[in-house]
């Protein structure tokens, strides 16, 4: 073929010459030759590889999808029971009850809390300005933010009375109570006072204090402080539940509490250790690698506890219809399990006599303390945060369909708020966020996450990289479009497209939602690898396609020279 042509150009020369000029021109047909089969094998070799790469591309990211989508759910389910009043026996329901009735505020909890609310809002009444909701997470992010922010930072500073509070707020140094005219020394000496007016009355018998038992590891949230009747005796059936806590502890269970939140809310108790026959036993109900320890169990323990309270033959005094015991007494006794440096004793005003106060003043808008007007305090619970079970049977069933459903929820949250375990700590891992692993993947999700992103990232380099060295040789030194075979180059272009199409729906829900978390910055942005967020993105959360362009170009030029290199040789 080519010599044909050779011929028809040098028409009426002899088969000798032609033969001259084909020989000068074979070393360069042969490379073009070797050139155009070694591109077009490379792209067959490679189409079940890019197949691949899209293939599982695309797995990988609907998998994080699935575990966002799931997620979701599973916070569905703690909104859910979280709304709902928890089930409680009536011994359990009378013993809460009752302690929320004599229930304790604590000076420190007053000062920080009702206080603390009730000055701000005295400031508020003399035209004093509160500082916009959000910019205290605006001003923790301005070391990292390297001129993101400086629009904003300028709206804050022109709100402040000078350029000195703006810094001050924004620094961290100063107007830390929420109030942006007035600086923390004129609130701390406001609240000092109201504190001393509060006492004054308390010393005076208008306000009854009282002390309350604060366990360093309680059963529940509500019960992390116990009115202590006259400073000394304690509900009885409290007390029990305590030592049954203690107990449970001592056995070696260890504790989860999906509803943290919730003030009720038992701890599931948890065997570590338990085997796959175990998971038919009446006592232990299989859930995952764990097993939780089932009611009838966790409540044959507390009646033994009972009985092992009876036999300290404590003192005893019947109060408001109900057995206290003496606290120093059980201390004192042999055999007592509970150790007197596992508690705080906090000292405070009841709230019922705060409250009695409040409305022999007029209530709201009326009731002062010195020149503060003061509001009503709330109980710790509600009596219709509680569900009221007649029946042993029926509270079990609920309490343990609910712990279920709430611990199998929490397995499935891609997030978590609770404090990051240790095992994860070590591994660089300093926030409590993305500590689940992703569905099939044995890593934390946000791991899984920066894997999938550069991954893309890398496939859509290489894959442009090689496209454009394609038209570099057959457009620029060749001159010609079509010598790649129709259906490879179709392989490469459909495979740049789908890994695109997946790049947009990753920014458009994965990289956009990681990107608020960065903003309001919720996280701890530690650069320890290899989970580390710094170590994890180096280049952020975002895939972008002029970043993509760049690299192309900037790694296309190595293909080139590697085909040229493998024909050549």
């Amino acid at each position: 073929m080519v010599t044909e042509a050779l011929m028809k150009e040098h028409n009426g020369k002899d088969p000798d010459f032609v033969k001259q000029k084909f020989d000068e021109i074979k070393p360069q047909i042969d490379f073009v030759v070797s050139l155009f089969n070694y591109i077009n094998d490379e792209l067959k070799n490679k189409q079940r590889e890019i197949k691949l790469d899209v293939d599982l591309l695309a797995e990988r990211l609907k998998r994080l999808l699935m575990a966002l989508q799931t997620s979701g759910h599973a916070d569905m389910v703690n909104v859910t029971f979280g709304s709902t009043a928890y089930p409680l026996s009536e011994e359990m329901a009378d013993l809460f009850l009752s302690l929320n009735e004599k229930g304790i505020r604590s000076w420190d909890e007053m000062q920080k809390e009702e206080m603390s609310y009730m000055v701000k809002e005295y400031f508020i009444l003399r035209g004093r300005k509160l500082i916009p909701w959000g910019w205290d997470f605006l001003r923790c992010i301005l070391a990292s933010s390297e001129g993101e922010f400086d629009k904003h930072i300028k709206a804050i500073r022109s709100r402040f009375a000078s350029l000195e509070d703006a810094d001050d707020f924004l620094h961290g140094k100063d107007f830390n109570y929420g109030l942006m005219d007035v600086r923390d020394e004129e609130f701390e000496a406001a609240l000092g006072s109201l504190l001393e007016e509060v006492r004054s009355l308390a010393q005076a018998g208008a306000l009854e204090t009282g002390k309350a038992l604060c366990p360093k590891d309680p059963p529940n949230l509500f019960m992390s402080s116990i009115p202590l009747i006259e400073g000394s005796w304690i509900d009885k059936k409290a007390l029990t539940v305590l030592e049954w806590y203690r107990t449970i502890s001592d056995m070696g269970y260890a504790m989860c509490r999906p509803e943290g939140e919730n003030p009720l809310a038992w701890p599931i108790v948890l065997d570590e250790t338990v085997q796959d026959e175990d998971a038919y036993c009446d006592e232990i109900i299989r859930v995952g690698d764990l097993g939780i320890i089932g009611k009838d169990e966790q409540y044959s323990i507390f009646l033994d506890v009972e009985e092992h309270i009876k036999s300290l033959k404590l003192q005893e005094r019947l109060i408001d219809g109900r057995t206290y015991v003496s606290m120093e007494g059980y201390f004192n006794r042999d055999g007592h399990l509970l150790k007197l440096e596992d508690f705080d004793i906090k000292e405070g005003i009841t709230i019922r006599s705060w409250n009695r106060w409040f409305e022999e003043h007029g209530g709201e808008e009326t009731a002062c303390i010195g020149q503060f007007l003061i509001s009503e305090m709330s109980y710790d619970i509600k009596s219709y945060d509680i569900q009221r079970i007649p029946s042993l049977e029926d509270v079990f069933e609920l309490q343990e369909m609910r712990e279920k459903c709430n611990f199998l929820a929490n397995k499935l949250k891609v997030s978590s708020l609770d404090s990051t375990p240790l095992e994860l700590k070590e591994k660089g891992i300093e926030d409590g966020l993305y500590i689940n692993p992703c569905p099939l993947e044995d890593q934390p999700i946000r791991a899984s996450i920066a894997k999938w992103r550069d991954s893309a990232f890398d496939a859509l380099v290489r894959y442009f990289a090689l496209h454009m060295t394609i038209l570099l040789i057959f457009g620029k030194l060749l001159d010609e479009e079509k010598i790649v075979f129709k259906d490879l180059e179709d392989t490469l272009m459909q495979a740049i497209v789908h890994i695109i199409a997946l790049v947009y729906s990753y920014n458009d829900i994965i990289a956009e939602y990681l990107d608020k978390l960065k903003t309001v910055k919720g996280l701890t942005w530690s650069d320890t690898p290899p989970y580390g967020w710094g170590a994890l993105f180096p280049n952020g959360f975002l895939i972008d396609m002029s970043d993509i362009q760049e690299a192309a170009e900037e790694n296309y030029m190595s293909h080139f020279e590697r085909h040229i290199k493998t024909a050549h040789d």
